[in-house]
């Protein structure tokens, strides 16, 4: 019942924000923006970058409300909108990144804490590196069902895929990461 009263409060603050009522719609960017920036973050790894694509989501939300046909469908529609600036940011980056691929890293370390440190990032790099052999759908859903904690209808909603598409698309997702963990 709770989601029932949510949606319609969702959809009265969407169609006062049509009509051009801007606390509507701060209400809306309040309501959203946890969900946003948190998908955002793990998405870019940058909370710099992460608040930035949140911003420019938020931006061209406003300036497009009017092309929101689905007053209910606000959440799904300004999250694909945040897929697509990380999908962009993510593209910027890896050709910046293969400009720089070349230049020398220096470590430092600290004795023991180094060590830790070390290993945590170890660790950490191992992670990464088994979601980023992931092909893009599978990133998308494992993000929003691990920081956004989005369930499988949600998720569907925003990929257009059925919610049993999203149980095993996720399913094969995690056994991919876990088999690269191992590997």
């Amino acid at each position: 019942m709770a989601d029932i009263a949510k949606l319609s409060e969702v959809k009265k603050f969407v169609r006062k924000a049509k009509k051009g009522d801007n606390s509507s719609f701060e209400t809306l960017y309040e309501l959203y923006y946890k969900d946003l920036y948190k998908m955002a973050l793990y998405m870019t790894g940058d909370s710099f970058e992460a608040e930035n694509i949140v911003s420019d989501t938020v931006l061209d939300a406003y300036a497009s409300l009017d092309k929101l046909k689905d007053d209910g469908a606000f959440k799904s529609w300004i999250i694909k909108i945040l897929i697509n600036k990380c999908k962009r940011a993510r593209k910027n980056f890896a050709e910046k990144k293969e400009k720089f691929e070349s230049e020398p890293v220096e470590e430092k370390t600290d004795l023991q804490s180094g060590i830790d440190i070390q290993k945590k990032v170890e660790e950490e790099l191992l992670v990464k590196q088994a979601f980023l052999a992931l092909d893009e759908e599978e990133k998308e859903i494992v993000i929003m069902k691990v920081y956004g904690e989005y369930n499988s209808s949600e998720i569907g909603k925003v990929l257009n895929l059925k919610p049993n598409t999203v149980r095993s698309k996720y399913k094969r997702a995690l056994e991919k990461m876990k088999d690269k963990l191992a590997g």
